[in-house]
């Protein structure tokens, strides 16, 4: 029997990853797996996955040292390329942003990493050797002996490092299944921990991991997104009247849902929320509605009474992937900035607008740069996903898409086909049939 070890570290891997066919199938061919997570003392995980050949494993975190020595190391194989070397700056001004994180210690913490690792050994075999010491035995490596696993999926190679390093080290396959669109530009600074294959969402994604990180092209193959089977195969829309009554929406409205990011990465959500409402009220976006959904970690006390004038939800407090499914299918324009969700909205044809301004401040283009990274650059060009560059033209887009839905369709299609390959829902079997041929 073939053992598959499922490294599951967050909430939005269990939908992304363990509510798909890949899952199933597996378990249906009656393949050992073992899920490797913080979730297996939770009663309701452990029923929804539990069967005869399904085990349960605490995911291990490292410790301060481990932490520490992966920091390094990603300091010491930092990115060179010019596209990386912009993603970096533009994390740092989003940072920046909120406060100025470089302290005088900080400042002598930095002067003196950098002379540190000025002085050890620049290559691979010395950082793996160093931290499979303090990460690999600690963290995976009796598990490893325990299983002895034919195959480790893991969901951003940056994360899992402690099984990545286990697997080099003992020649077992590694696949990556779960890295999104902007993963080569934002998630990688540094060059990618060692992955036996990538299981990738679209040929867009595939040619940026060979031209931002040189990953040989054998190594990916392009499969589509597994975090959407579910979108474009299994489901079915609730009518408009029940859902919006659900999140207690009026279904004669038309509905305009603003994604908020988390105020350290955009402060500024205050002023999107009362440029839309007063556009409402003066009667530009006619007949329609504001819902807001704030990503997780949100403070929401923040905002005071001003949400008492809007509807909205918290994305860690509910929402499975069926409630997102209809949040995005009904609603009329979704809008935020630079998030997979506006994609995500083209998947059900809902127009979308990403947002690139910085509040009220005209000087300020932090917010303008994220939105210049190549990745959503290529898709604002294509217009599958509309930018705006100040408050009236975010209220003239929103307008302009209320009035008419089928603006940019095409658009919308031609980005799917490139970021995500098919929409036939059938990504679980492909990532299947590619396990079953390498292991």
């Amino acid at each position: 029997m073939k053992t598959i070890f499922f490294i599951i570290r967050n909430p939005h891997r269990i939908n992304a990853v363990l509510r798909t066919d890949l899952f199933k199938i597996l378990k249906a061919k009656n393949y050992r797996i073992v899920i490797v997570s913080e979730f297996g003392g939770d009663k309701n995980f452990v029923e929804e996955f539990k069967g005869p050949n399904i085990f349960f494993e605490p995911l291990i975190e490292m410790g301060r040292i481990s932490q520490m020595l992966s920091f390094w190391r990603e300091q010491a194989f930092q990115s060179k390329h010019p596209d990386i070397q912009f993603a970096i700056m533009t994390h740092s001004g989003i940072t920046k942003g909120i406060k100025d994180t470089k302290t005088i210690l900080t400042r002598v913490k930095v002067l003196i990493r950098k002379i540190i690792l000025s002085i050890l050994p620049h290559n691979e075999g010395f950082w793996d050797w160093l931290e499979n010491i303090f990460i690999s035995a600690q963290c995976a490596e009796d598990l490893i002996a325990t299983y002895h696993p034919n195959a480790v999926l893991v969901t951003t190679a940056g994360n899992e490092k402690a099984f990545l390093l286990a697997c080099k080290k003992y020649g077992i396959l590694s696949i990556n299944i779960d890295s999104n669109i902007d993963a080569p530009q934002l998630r990688y600074f540094s060059k990618p921990r060692e992955t036996s294959k990538w299981a990738v969402f679209g040929e867009s994604l595939k040619q940026e991991f060979i031209r931002l990180h040189n990953i040989p092209k054998n190594q990916l193959t392009v499969t589509g997104a597994l975090r959407y089977d579910y979108f474009f195969k299994e489901f079915k829309p609730k009518s408009r009247e029940e859902f919006l009554k659900q999140i207690h929406a009026d279904p004669s409205k038309k509905l305009i849902t603003y994604a908020a990011k988390v105020s350290t990465m955009y402060p500024y959500n205050d002023v999107i929320i009362k440029e839309i409402l007063t556009a409402i009220e003066k009667g530009e976006l006619v007949d329609a509605q504001l819902f807001v959904r704030f990503d997780p970690g949100h403070d929401i006390k923040q905002y005071g009474k001003l949400l008492d004038s809007v509807l909205w939800e918290q994305a860690d407090l509910g929402g499975d992937y069926e409630h997102v499914a209809n949040l995005l299918y009904h609603s009329d324009v979704t809008t935020s900035i630079a998030s997979t969700f506006n994609c995500e909205s083209a998947i059900f044809d809902t127009p979308s607008i990403w947002i690139g301004f910085d509040g009220y401040d005209k000087e300020s283009r932090i917010t303008h740069r994220h939105h210049e990274l190549k990745v959503f650059a290529d898709i604002i060009d294509m217009n599958a996903v509309r930018f705006a560059e100040s408050p009236t033209e975010l209220i003239k887009l929103l307008k302009g898409y209320l009035l008419n839905p089928a603006q940019d369709r095409a658009a919308r299609s031609n980005m799917l086909e490139q970021y995500y390959y098919k929409k036939d829902g059938k990504t679980g079997e492909r990532i299947v049939h590619f396990i079953e041929t390498h292991v």
